[in-house]
């Protein structure tokens, strides 16, 4: 048996769209619709209480577009939310979270810098992978950052300036591997780069999550069978501009 039925994906806005290329691009029979909630970003500076209700509401607006799993592409909504989910919807639920144990694993003799939201960097589930894998990690909340790609500024004078004023005390020489911690990251990799050693290598936990959805949709039987092309639908609590915005996103190369 096979199960024909889309893949729900969301974030608090267009930053999952760089988890729902990859997912796409590996699955690419699968049906999935996407949901941005760009009217209640940002999430990473709610209380988890918030983020947990909003992440409830999006999650029963994909359960009604009859989706057999969700996953969650914003690490600050996956720290939060992902086991209350996991316990409310009768679908698997799956999340992302930033890649510092594999971030550890790449790193040669310097350091980790694990860029966040302040929600993700503040969250129980972060202390946790900090004490399994943090030793040589340093944390970086990035407050603000995750607006630029809202705003479709990637590049430009103020995100070098934003960069600059981040890590001015980030030790950068010392930098082997930076985790980008949040969905939005991606899309500024190249602004970031300028700011880092050429050697740093950049990472994000879409991976896992690719590796988690596969297994789960084995487990279940879940693979889409028909043939076609997989189907895709962008929603967003924003609006038709963001919705023009996330497909800009994913043409992107």
């Amino acid at each position: 048996m096979a199960d024909n039925r889309p893949i729900g994906v969301f974030d608090s806005g267009v930053g999952g769209i760089s988890v729902l290329r990859e997912l796409r691009r590996a699955l690419p029979h699968e049906h999935f619709v996407y949901f941005g909630d760009g009217a209640n970003a940002p999430y990473g500076v709610k209380t988890t209480e918030e983020v947990i209700a909003l992440s409830t509401k999006v999650a029963d607006f994909l359960l009604a577009k009859g989706v057999k799993a969700i996953v969650i592409a914003c690490n600050t909504a996956t720290a939060a939310s992902l086991h209350a989910l996991q316990a409310y919807c009768p679908v698997p639920v799956i999340g992302i979270e930033p890649a510092v144990a594999l971030a550890n694993t790449l790193r040669k003799e310097g350091k980790v810098l694990a860029m966040a939201t302040p929600g993700t960097i503040a969250s129980a589930r972060f202390a946790q992978i900090l004490k399994e894998h943090g030793e040589h990690c340093i944390p970086m909340p990035c407050p603000g950052l995750m607006e630029f790609v809202e705003r479709g500024e990637v590049e430009g004078d103020n995100i070098r300036r934003y960069f600059e004023n981040l890590l001015r005390d980030v030790p950068r020489d010392e930098i082997d591997v930076a985790v980008l911690g949040c969905t939005h990251y991606p899309f500024v990799k190249n602004a970031l780069s300028l700011h880092l050693p050429k050697e740093c290598r950049f990472i994000d936990g879409s991976m896992k999550t690719l590796a988690q959805l596969k297994e789960c949709l084995q487990e279940n039987n879940g693979f889409c069978d028909d043939g076609s092309e997989g189907a895709l639908e962008l929603h967003s609590s924003a609006g038709e501009t963001s919705i023009r915005h996330m497909q800009m996103l994913l043409e992107l190369p």
